[in-house]
């Protein structure tokens, strides 16, 4: 149910289905991710199954196939009017975007750690990294098709993230400390590099 819901949304802005190995590499990669709660809780199965149907319905790379041009192969003979303009140069499709709208309600209360924690983000606003891992490298609060979050959880962690900026404890134009800044150490730590 929720799976179709979410292919009914994407299918409104993307393109149908078509790059398998890109698919069957991310579902194996949430299986991976998903295995120990799969076996604790049977009804998070249909939200994984939804999660990574969403996720592996965006493809990044096209073939020639699926644009429309012609495929040459060896000892394989090509008549004159196959080399039009038209032929070896079809209108491009657009390409598929991610999704425009994050997953459904059932789907985000299932996945959403402040909802499943029953916490508020705005308890978490002097912590610079929480706040950080909202924001995009140019400062931006990111979306809720990125973040997964409930609808209440996202408006509560925009809140959040302004307020660390107008406290000061996270920059407003970069994901990153400043250098001897409050977090600095922690981030370095978390992001595994070292100075």
């Amino acid at each position: 149910m929720a799976f179709r819901q979410l292919r009914s949304v994407r299918a409104l802005h993307t393109t149908p289905l078509a790059r398998q190995s890109a698919a069957e590499i991310t579902s194996d990669f949430l299986a991976r991710l998903t295995a120990d709660s799969n076996g604790r809780n049977a009804g998070q199965s249909q939200a994984n199954t939804a999660a990574r149907g969403m996720i592996g319905s965006v493809g990044l790379r096209h073939s020639a196939s699926e644009d429309g041009r012609r495929q040459f192969r060896p000892n394989e003979f090509a008549e004159p009017h196959v080399f039009k303009e038209s032929d070896l140069y079809p209108t491009q499709k657009p390409r598929p975007k991610a999704p425009l709208l994050g997953p459904s309600k059932r789907v985000a209360k299932q996945i959403d750690p402040f909802f499943i924690r029953k916490s508020n983000a705005l308890d978490h606003s002097v912590n610079p990294l929480m706040s950080m891992a909202f924001i995009d490298s140019f400062g931006r609060i990111k979306g809720r098709n990125e973040t997964g979050l409930t609808w209440r959880s996202q408006k509560m962690v925009g809140k959040m993230v302004r307020r660390a900026r107008a406290m000061g404890v996270i920059p407003h134009w970069a994901n990153r400390p400043a250098p001897g800044g409050l977090g600095e150490r922690d981030f370095n730590r978390f992001r595994g590099s070292r100075n």
